[in-house]
């Protein structure tokens, strides 16, 4: 059951928790965030500026150092109206939140929850593991990280006591003075080792930090092996029937991010359709107001509640046990261009399937409790692929471009206990099937709400078992290419229900994504 407080006490990664944020920034006030080198780096990465930059902007001049408060002890990265400002880059506590974590100097794991503010509006309750949790946050990159700097500053400490016993010309102040430069300023200290050495400086954000971890160690006289992290997200061996928990998921996070005509002008879409067109699928988080989708869901509820039965029907396609594709409408909420053209993610699919990309398909899939484990599939059978190119030499659909994307919408959280989808990255890429087998681990979406994900239709798939008491709808616009239509999934129904009246809500600027549903002819400009 829902809770505004929690119940609970998650300790481990595999205990029952999942939590609800409902935005109301209590969590951004009175709480001093401390920050790490890697999460300063982060934030400097994100907001275009050097680490020096954002210490003296936006930290407390002091060691350990913490984010700066506002005069109304709120977080320096938090607007009133907005939200967190940096929220694809905030730091790991923020990540975690409401729970906190400690690890031992041998490497155990703990969890804890946070007393929540008493007029909270976050929402918790049991629909997952603190293992989901972790992944709906993006929070496994961050603890390794922060965890490799850590077991770095436990070293540092023990030198600093060796050097206190054994005086050298510089004294133990000055040692802490020159381990507090080098320790958080990453970008000039990569410039002057880069500079000494005649190297060129890494860009990839981890490769620096890793670099900037062997840095101290040799000025420091420490082992100059890399710090590594203990793998406390699984002790069980990947199979084939198992996801790859240690792949970093393709994802962007479109919170705060400014709204764009080009992905041209996002830093953001265009890491995004560079990721999507190497793994065939890309996660976005906050990519739709959390308030929208549960208006979505309310008319869901009320409209198709019809369909929540284990039964076949006549105009709706079963796409499993206990799974059912049913068509929606586009009125009420649905006719709305937040839903149809999201801002936060039209621009991608403009650049991905061109400026006269049309709606294939409007439709949801209704997983019902009990709902087992789908086959691995794609929706359709890739149309690059034919009878004379079956078999062979499959690397020259890397230069082939994308027909059609699936926007998939959850209507409320997925996790593995409601059944989440599980993708093969590059499956898009080639012809897997029994002459070509999967080799690689598939990758497990989760989501929060106003998380989305969209995948390439060539991209292999699957819906995992529902093991809840609740139905778990899903939301499935399909783009595509103006020339492309599905003729497999329905046979059963219309892609597209649409009203002469309905067109007319549309704006005339979208009329194009569904003009040839009505047999409409549109000049395109």
């Amino acid at each position: 059951m829902a809770a505004r407080t929690s119940s609970v006490e998650p300790t481990r990664r595999d205990d029952l928790f999942s939590y609800q944020c409902n935005k109301c920034g209590r969590c951004c006030r009175g709480k001093r965030i401390q920050v790490s080198p890697f999460e300063i780096a982060a934030l400097a990465d994100f907001l275009e500026i050097s680490t020096a930059e954002v210490i003296s902007r936006f930290c407390d001049d002091e060691i350990p150092i913490y984010l700066r408060w506002r005069d109304d002890q709120a977080c320096t990265f938090f607007h009133p109206e907005h939200g967190c400002t940096v929220h694809s880059a905030r730091p790991l506590v923020c990540r975690l939140y409401p729970l906190g974590r400690t690890v031992t100097a041998n490497g155990e794991e703990t969890f804890a929850s946070i007393t929540p503010h008493p007029l909270t509006e976050g929402v918790y309750s049991r629909n997952g593991t603190v293992a989901d949790w972790l992944r709906l946050q993006n929070a496994e990159t961050y603890i390794a990280e922060v965890d490799s700097y850590y077991q770095l500053y436990v070293r540092l400490v023990a030198r600093l006591n060796e050097a206190e016993s054994k005086p050298t010309k510089k004294t133990k102040v000055q040692i802490s003075w020159d381990l507090g430069k080098r320790w958080l300023d990453i970008d000039s200290a990569l410039s002057a080792h880069c500079v000494a050495n005649d190297l060129q400086e890494p860009s990839q954000l981890r490769e620096r930090t890793a670099l900037h971890r062997r840095i101290i160690c040799e000025q420091f006289g420490l082992d100059c092996m890399e710090v590594t992290t203990p793998d406390l997200s699984s002790n069980v061996h990947l199979t084939r029937g198992e996801p790859n928990e240690n792949t970093t998921l393709p994802e962007i996070d479109v919170a705060g991010c400014p709204l764009v005509d080009s992905i041209k002008d996002s830093k953001q879409l265009l890491r995004g359709s560079s990721l999507f067109l190497e793994n065939g699928f890309l996660i976005i988080r906050n990519a739709f107001d959390a308030g929208f989708i549960d208006k979505l869901l309310d008319e869901y509820l009320k409209k198709y509640d019809s369909y929540f039965a284990d039964k076949q029907y006549p105009d709706a396609q079963a796409t499993g046990d206990k799974r059912t594709m049913v068509s929606v409408a586009l009125e009420g909420v649905f006719n709305s261009p937040e839903f149809y053209a999201n801002p936060r993610i039209y621009p991608l699919m403009r650049y991905l399937l061109g400026p006269h990309l049309i709606i294939n398909s409007i439709s949801s899939v209704i997983s019902l409790p009990g709902a087992p484990d789908q086959r691995v599939h794609r929706d359709v059978p890739n149309i690059y692929v034919t009878e004379l190119n079956r078999s062979g030499d499959f690397s020259w659909l890397k230069y082939v471009p994308p027909y059609a994307v699936t926007l998939g919408i959850p209507l409320v959280p997925i996790s593995k206990l409601t059944g989440n989808t599980r993708f093969w990255p590059g499956t898009h890429l080639f012809n897997a099937g029994k002459e070509h087998p999967i080799h690689n681990s598939g990758v497990d979406f989760t989501a929060e709400t106003g998380a989305c994900v969209m995948f390439d239709y060539r991209v292999l798939h699957a819906g995992l078992a529902n093991n809840s008491d609740k139905i778990r709808p899903i939301m499935y616009n399909v783009y595509s290419r103006p020339w492309y239509r599905d003729h497999v999934n329905y046979t059963k129904q219309d892609p597209i229900i649409i009203t002469e009246e309905q067109f007319r809500e549309i704006p005339q600027s979208y009329h194009h994504l569904f003009a040839w549903a009505l047999k409409r002819e549109i000049n395109p400009k």
